[in-house]
């Protein structure tokens, strides 16, 4: 038997197309939907990150980390201080008769039971004058052969005097160092003779 549909065809289309409208409004509902929660969620998480952000801005603002403000605050000034300390350390360097690697070198081939108890540079006539003690004058002398073979020392003046302490006899000696490209005493006068 054959199923006859009495309907008119007007109506069928009807029905097809409010069918065919209330799956598209369906769609479009659940894509509007998920718009919505597609903007609101990130919103959302923005909004709770920035109240986060406030209460810890307010938390900084509290007594107990003011303490740490000023410890900032004071190792920023020791820090500058430090800076300009190491600057000035590089100026007088630079503009000194001796680095700090040249008086390493006049220091460690100091022999023992040798103590340098005052130095003095003058830029000005490149010279540094050294005193101090010993127990032996040969140790002086050593220290002086050692000074001579050093390529920024010209000439070693050197006087010693012993002095009795407490039953020893102390050295004490005095150097004076006449460094590369200063004028020395006689200097002159050698060459007056030599071109003669």
């Amino acid at each position: 038997m054959k199923d006859i549909n009495l309907m008119p065809k007007e109506h069928v289309v009807k029905e097809k197309k409010k069918i065919l409208r209330n799956v598209y409004m369906g769609i479009g509902f659940f894509i509007i939907l998920g718009i919505i929660i597609g903007i609101s969620t990130p919103y959302g998480m923005i909004k709770n990150r920035k109240e986060k952000l406030t209460q810890l801005n307010m938390q900084l603002t509290d007594a107990k980390y003011k303490v740490i403000d000023e410890v900032k605050e004071e190792l920023m000034q020791k820090q500058k201080q430090l800076n300009s300390l190491n600057q000035l350390l590089n100026e007088i360097e630079e503009e000194s008769i001796v680095s700090g690697a040249n008086l390493d070198l006049l220091i460690g081939f100091l022999p023992t039971d040798m103590y340098i108890e005052n130095l003095n540079m003058d830029d000005e006539i490149k010279s540094i004058q050294m005193e101090g003690s010993t127990t032996e004058e040969e140790k002086v002398s050593e220290y002086v052969v050692q000074l001579t073979n050093l390529p920024f020392v010209e000439k070693v003046d050197m006087e010693t005097n012993r002095e009795v302490l407490n039953n020893k006899t102390i050295v004490k000696y005095q150097l004076t160092l006449q460094m590369e490209g200063a004028e020395v005493e006689g200097a002159e006068e050698n060459d007056e003779i030599e071109e003669e």
